[in-house]
């Protein structure tokens, strides 16, 4: 009679152990508009600050987690040129190549919203000055594309590695060419920064682009995205050590990829240290 019982105990165990657990699916229901602006500024633009301002003013309007703000130290001429005082030099190829894919600006501040095209024709294919930003970013919030994005970062402080996980949810269906683009910001960076006619050292800058993971250009989704489905994509990056990981975000958008049409159709934005 015991072997018995503990034959049974052993099935009964067995069973439990191969129940099936649910697998979770994410939710995208709520469908939740965000809406990117590429800002691009440089460090000696004396009105760039005024456009900076601009923006904080636009995120307590529309909220900090529905207005991503990228901002992309590469203005032309030698704005972007760090002075002999800054401790940080905000350059590299990558935030170049993505401003030269914005257009060149009739003048600064100048930022592109959603890449929504102000004129095929002309060289800022998509940038827009600071006067018009709250129009169009209006604008942008009563657009839906049908699609949502979640972010999920798992960082390690110690080997300051970073995994990244994307799941793109397609509503609607999304024809035409995808791309993803996934980079890295860094917020409240102490450091020299002309406004107006004054040299501030202790300058607060916000949103500076610090990396691209993928291309500047995106990477293309390959995935079939009709109505409903639902597409996983992983990165992984290591900061470097003059990165705040406390004050770095991933930063990711779903966009066209043909020329001229590279419109956002969705971005996420989320901490790289909570």
């Amino acid at each position: 009679m015991k072997q018995v019982y503990l034959l049974l105990l052993v099935i009964f165990s067995g069973l439990i152990a191969c129940k099936e657990e649910p697998v979770p699916i994410p939710d995208f229901s709520s469908g939740k508009r965000r809406v990117l602006v590429e800002e691009v500024t440089g460090v000696r633009c004396q009105a760039c600050p005024k456009g900076t301002r601009e923006l904080t003013r636009l995120e307590g309007v529309f909220g900090e987690d529905s207005l991503i703000i990228v901002s992309i130290h590469a203005a032309g001429s030698n704005f972007s040129v760090p002075y002999n005082e800054s401790k940080y030099d905000f350059r590299f190829p990558e935030a170049q190549e993505l401003a030269t894919l914005l257009g060149a600006p009739d003048g600064y501040p100048t930022a592109a919203i959603n890449r929504t095209q102000v004129n095929p024709n002309a060289t800022s294919l998509y940038v827009e000055p600071f006067t018009s930003w709250a129009g169009v970013i209006g604008s942008q919030f009563l657009t839906s594309y049908g699609v949502d994005l979640l972010l999920e970062n798992e960082y390690d402080p110690v080997s300051r590695h970073l995994d990244m996980k994307v799941t793109i949810g397609a509503n609607d269906a999304l024809p035409n060419e995808n791309r993803l683009t996934v980079l890295i910001t860094q917020d409240s960076i102490m450091d020299v920064q002309l406004d107006g006619t004054e040299i501030i050292p202790d300058y607060i800058h916000r949103h500076v682009l610090r990396h691209i993971i993928t291309s500047p250009s995106g990477d293309p989704v390959t995935d079939v995205l009709t109505a409903g489905a639902v597409a996983e994509k992983n990165f992984s990056y290591t900061l470097p050590a003059d990165f705040d990981a406390k004050h770095c975000n991933v930063v990711v958008y779903l966009h066209h990829g043909s020329v001229p049409d590279r419109e956002v159709l969705q971005v996420v934005e989320a901490h790289v240290e909570e």
